[in-house]
């Protein structure tokens, strides 16, 4: 009889403690069901060069104090920027006075602690003067389109003008979001295809003015029926269109792969704007004010972005440069205090970012979380930096890598961490096998220089 209950007692703790491991099973699932990293890196395949230009841009919204935004620049200045986004360009800055007169006295001081900073301006030209809209309203349509045509040309010749600023390269991009800001369409009214069409009308008729682009449309989100509509609008109007511009927000790494996807396949079909450059003009994790703005998985989330559009766009630009002030939890990759400005975790990704070097060569293998490029400078230095990105903070991983076809011989390897930890070792190889494994906490990086002695 004792046997018996001892039998029926065992049943219930095993019962028990299948539950309890249930509950941490499922618990764990979302990090069980993913792939883990087996990184193989090739040396011997190679690609393109690794372009810094493409991280090396950052934009800032919302009306900004000239002194306050050269302070914010000289904090960034060791990020090496190459072009910084401004918004509100005509409605803050009050450039238009009437149809025949501008003051581009007040956005002069922007753009001038933008060219001492060593960048160079990306403007969104955006959004109506309250002079030239319909009530007032800013995000409304012109009263009207000669005007605000006639305010385009003078503001690429002010600064593109050899009479002007003489600047090379400068971008205008036609507006900012018009998708949300005025409801603006491309089929109906108010149509962001007629706001194009004067603005670039008073692009082509810029005299004496040095080599730039401009294009558009900076909708919320890269819409093909948008995109559809303005090249083959721009194709038929023979308009001059020389980037397309979107802004992506999102915790998803893949949906920057599927905007890219998706744009593949529109200019596929559209050969005549195959070389058209591809430009993200605002992106971050969140569309609001986050504390992913503020943490270490906003910073996974830059890395992961720039590694995944590697070789994809030509420029991604980081939201934002600074908070405004009096802001919590700001979307800015500095944080503004009483006198000064100080930098976040996302910051530390744009200084890691920049020591990547060289030529792409083969990497395999990433995982759900872990993703990585892998460089080659010369026969004697490599570079590899992986990022694992996780938007639940919570999945660890230790990491395999493996370089193949190295010649035999003893390499210094130098590990550069996101978050400042470093070190070295040596491995000696016989054959053309080098294998270590890297640890990564949630959303860590490492950057892996190796250097044969």
């Amino acid at each position: 009889m004792f046997k018996k209950y001892q039998n029926v007692l065992l049943l219930l703790i095993s019962l028990i403690v299948a539950l309890s491991l249930t509950k941490h099973i499922v618990h764990w699932l979302p990090n069980a069901s993913g792939r883990r990293a087996n990184i193989i890196v090739d040396e011997t395949k190679s690609g393109d060069m690794v372009h810094p230009q493409l991280w090396q841009n950052f934009a800032q919204g919302g009306t900004i104090n000239p002194t306050t935004f050269r302070q914010a620049l000289s904090a960034i200045q060791p990020l090496r920027p190459h072009y910084i986004r401004i918004d509100h360009v005509f409605d803050a800055y009050r450039v238009y006075r009437n149809a025949n007169r501008f003051d581009f006295r007040r956005l002069d001081q922007v753009v001038a602690a933008i060219i001492d900073s060593g960048s160079k301006p990306f403007f969104s030209l955006s959004y109506i003067p309250p002079k030239l809209a319909v009530d007032g309203k800013i995000t409304a349509p012109p009263t009207s389109w000669l005007a605000w045509q006639k305010l385009v040309q003078a503001t690429i010749e002010h600064y593109s003008g050899r009479q002007g600023w003489n600047l090379k390269k400068v971008y205008y991009e036609i507006y900012n979001e018009p998708d949300l800001f005025g409801h603006w369409h491309y089929a109906h009214s108010p149509n962001y295809l007629t706001l194009y069409y004067y603005a670039a009308q008073g692009a082509m008729a810029a005299r004496n003015v040095q080599p730039f682009q401009i294009g558009g449309p900076a909708t919320t989100a890269l819409y093909p029926n948008w995109i559809k509509a303005f090249l083959d609008f721009c194709d038929r109007q023979h308009l001059k269109l020389d980037f397309i511009s979107w802004h992506q927000y999102s915790t998803s790494i893949d949906a920057y792969q599927n905007d890219f996807a998706a744009l593949l396949t529109i200019l596929a079909e559209r050969p005549r704007w195959s070389s058209l450059e591809r430009i993200v003009s605002e992106f971050g994790p969140a569309p609001e004010r986050s504390q992913l703005y503020q943490n270490w998985v906003g910073a996974g989330h830059d890395l992961a972005t720039a590694l995944t559009l590697l070789d994809r766009v030509h420029k991604i630009f980081a939201f934002s440069i600074m908070d405004l002030p009096g802001s919590k939890q700001g979307w800015g990759i500095l944080r503004l205090t009483k006198d000064s400005f100080s930098p976040k975790p996302r910051w530390q990704v744009y200084s890691l970012l920049n020591q990547l070097k060289g030529q792409r060569i083969l990497l395999k293998g990433e995982g759900s979380w872990v993703r990585g490029v892998a460089t080659r400078q010369d026969d004697r230095h490599w570079q590899l930096l992986l990022v694992n990105y996780d938007i639940n903070n919570q999945h660890g991983e230790n990491v395999p890598v493996r370089f193949l076809n190295f010649q035999p011989g003893t390499y210094l390897l130098d590990y550069h961490f996101l978050r400042g930890r470093h070190y070295q070792n040596k491995k000696h190889i016989k054959s053309g096998l080098l294998f270590t494994h890297i640890y990564l906490p949630a959303n860590g990086a490492v950057l892996l220089s190796i250097t044969r002695q």
